[in-house]
């Protein structure tokens, strides 16, 4: 018969078992001719997956096991289970044991719809409640972490909450205690103050007005920089113990020149009943980035990571600021209805 293939070595014992047994030869010394299939009707191997033994094929592969049990825990929360004073609007952090799949995770109150982010590795999840909490009640949350059931409750802020205790208070929002959410390398910026005071002069259960401004540390007190603070006018009280307060432009001296903040904005939850300090704090504005004497918007930007947007007088040079604080003091030796 003619033998094919270029290889000498095989050439010849290729030959001659295909004389022998009428297979046909391979010229690949890797593989021997009880790997080839018969040409001639004999019995062979399978052509694929051979185990060696004539007339078999091997065991199909088994499926894949289930996925390690669930055996997370809930953790925590912040604020903690059992806490008062939670605002009507502040969101929920509970922390797991272990990281959580969605799947395992199942989050109700009875008083609130809620909406539950979890974090990318599993650990965590906020809860949000959908509008809000029902103020001056009690908050039972429901949480279910492979399918063990955990109840953790609060006291929300009331509505109890008496507007004339909050009259003549200053509240002193420590500079160094924002988190800034943009720009978020708004602490290049260095202002020459501690702190941005906010004192209120009259309210209602509908509104609250009240006198903004900063304030630096004179030793261990602050003491108002009178030539920032301005009248707020009246704000949105009707959340209450929820305020809004402004848009004002406000100044916050830094060196040799000042940072503009033009529509500042502050949104805030008053204690209840007490009212002796502010939390969930939020404010915000637009810097004029042409009083910093550092060249466009689109240059301070760039260092500071944030987003030019129009000023009040429509020039693109101002940038979005927002920034956040958990908590401020009532100040008593602070005073900025005293300024001039």
């Amino acid at each position: 018969m003619r033998c094919p293939g270029p290889d000498l070595r095989w050439l010849v014992v290729g030959c001659a078992l295909g004389c022998a047994t009428g297979v046909t030869p391979t010229t690949d010394p890797a593989h021997s001719v009880h790997d080839s299939t018969p040409t001639n009707g004999g019995q062979g191997t399978s052509p694929t997956g051979s185990t060696g033994i004539p007339g078999t094929t091997p065991s199909p592969t088994p499926p894949p096991t289930d996925s390690a049990p669930c055996t997370a825990t809930l953790l925590g929360s912040l604020p903690g289970d059992g806490d008062t004073d939670l605002a009507v609007d502040q969101d929920v952090l509970i922390t797991f044991s272990a990281p959580v799949a969605e799947a395992d995770l199942l989050v109700s109150s009875a008083v609130a719809a809620v909406t539950v982010n979890l974090a990318g590795d599993g650990l965590s999840a906020n809860v949000a409640p959908d509008p809000a909490w029902p103020a001056g009640g009690t908050v039972e949350l429901d949480v279910t972490v492979c399918d063990v059931t955990s109840t953790l409750t609060w006291t929300t802020a009331g509505d109890g909450l008496d507007p004339n205790v909050l009259v003549g208070r200053t509240y002193a929002i420590e500079y160094s205690s924002l988190v800034w959410v943009t720009p978020t390398n708004a602490d290049i910026l260095v202002p020459d103050i501690d702190a941005i005071a906010l004192q209120v002069t009259a309210a209602d259960d509908t509104t609250l007005d009240a006198l903004v401004g900063t304030a630096t540390l004179d030793g261990a007190a602050l003491e108002a920089d009178c030539e920032t603070v301005l009248d707020a006018g009246s704000g949105d009280f009707s959340d209450s113990p929820i305020a809004r307060v402004g848009p004002v432009t406000l100044t916050i001296p830094a060196g040799a020149v000042d940072i503009v903040i033009e529509n500042f904005e502050a949104e805030m939850a008053f204690a209840s009943p007490a009212g002796d300090e502010i939390h969930d704090i939020t404010v915000s504005g637009r810097i004029d980035t042409r009083e910093l004497g550092l060249g466009s918007c689109v240059l301070v930007a760039l260092f500071t990571g944030g987003t030019c947007v129009a000023c009040t007088d429509g020039a693109l040079q101002c940038l979005d600021a927002v920034a956040e604080a958990s908590i401020a003091p009532w100040e008593p030796a602070l005073d900025l209805s005293a300024c001039p």
